[in-house]
């Protein structure tokens, strides 16, 4: 009874997997968000929040100097948050004006919520955000003024690597961005849903900003797209509009990252699903439930690992024939994954161009890497708060863009 009870509930659980995957192909539909071609004339405020990115700030202030787009259109600022290092002279000779934010921060989106208000008084009409460890395309201001002149408002950035062929993990963050990229964000933006932010390389209206945006958690990205959603204004992805970034290569930074991607989400479900699922109600507009699904994502990985372990539990303990053939069919199922999540690991690397051979080890090891989220999440469930930190870059290593 234990092991059909679970089959059922895990199959149950099974659908929300089944439905990103179908969900996913939206990416070869016809797409239904329409992006013109416009002569300069957005004035974007390009916004970096740094904190002792004296090693890395260089190379991206270097890279948004060089944009294609008429330099009297668009500043950039580096919000040098409480820095003990040299990064206001490195990105001041790149070429950057400077914010200097001279108040404890918590997290990244009061670094930015800081700069917002000491430029509210400015003729910006929209914002763009970058990390301080990455380069940019010098097309990106280009391609989002098109897409501002279009009548979209909020608009993210294909986000690439800089350092893909590293090691296991940093190969396995770039193909969970590269998936991210076309099976999420580029699959909704084809069929007029909303992408989510992925907190770089994005654009936003200031008007929107000063009206509605004030994060209260630790994944100020995937707020902004929510808030948008309940505020109906469309968040747009573009593949051509590209930055590359640099992925951890440590385990443990790593992991200190996704506990907190984990626990911003967890706070955004009980922020905000409560009024998506209303939406949804009222009008009956998928990509308010797709938002809710996404959030509950953590949830279902850890309900589904519980089940799967009471499953193998029961079937070692009752090992009867109806036990075995459970055992059989699931043992099946997981080497079929495997085979298959291998194969799709390299089919998205040679998608995005990547190295496929000289990224061997995310392609085998990517599993691992979803499956640490696992115990992320479990420990973010009984975790009341979780400190921003920001992340250590070493590299100091120029994209040709």
């Amino acid at each position: 009874m234990v092991i059909k009870i679970c089959f059922i509930l895990l199959g149950v659980l099974f659908i929300h997997s089944i439905y990103f995957t179908l969900s996913g192909l939206f990416v070869f539909f016809k797409n239904k968000t329409k992006i013109g071609n416009y002569a300069p004339k957005t004035k974007f405020c390009v916004l970096v929040a740094a904190r002792n990115e004296g090693n890395v700030i260089g190379n991206l202030v270097d890279s948004l100097m060089k944009q294609d787009y008429p330099e009297e259109l668009y500043d950039v600022y580096t919000l040098v948050n409480n820095s003990t290092d040299n990064t206001l002279e490195v990105a001041k000779k790149a070429g950057s004006k400077i914010i200097e934010v001279d108040e404890p921060t918590k997290t990244k989106g009061e670094v930015l919520s800081y700069g917002f208000r000491k430029l509210k008084e400015s003729d910006y009409d929209a914002y763009v955000v970058f990390d301080a460890d990455n380069v940019v395309d010098t097309g990106f201001l280009k391609i989002m003024n098109n897409i501002y002149a279009s009548g979209y408002k909020i608009a993210q950035g294909r986000r690439d690597s800089i350092n893909s062929t590293d090691n296991w993990i940093s190969s396995s963050y770039s193909i969970f961005y590269y998936i991210q990229n076309l099976f999420y964000n580029h699959a909704r933006t084809k069929i007029a849903w909303n992408a989510t932010i992925n907190g770089t390389g994005f654009m936003a209206d200031k008007k929107f900003i000063e009206e509605y945006y004030h994060p209260c958690t630790i994944t100020e990205d995937i707020e902004l797209a929510l808030i948008a959603t309940l505020k109906k204004e469309r968040v747009v992805y573009t593949e051509d509009a590209i930055t590359y970034d640099e992925q951890p290569t440590n385990f443990k930074v790593s992991w200190i990252q996704r506990v907190r991607w984990s626990k911003g989400i967890m706070d955004c479900t009980r922020r905000y699903s409560k009024d998506l699922l209303k939406e949804f109600f009222k009008t009956k507009k998928l990509t308010y439930l797709d938002k809710v699904l996404f959030l509950t994502i953590p949830h279902v990985q850890v309900l589904t690992f519980i089940l799967t372990c009471i499953l193998g539990v029961a079937v070692v303990l009752e090992m009867g024939f109806e036990a075995l053939l459970f055992q059989f069919i699931l043992s099946s199922f997981l080497i079929f994954g495997l085979v298959i999540g291998i194969l799709f690991n390299a089919f998205i690397l040679k998608y995005y161009d990547d190295k496929v051979f000289e990224n061997w080890h995310g392609i085998l090891l990517f599993g691992l890497f979803v499956i640490s989220w696992v115990p992320i999440n479990i420990a973010c469930l009984f975790k009341k708060n979780v400190t921003w930190k920001p992340i250590e870059h070493g590299r100091n290593k120029k994209k040709v863009a």
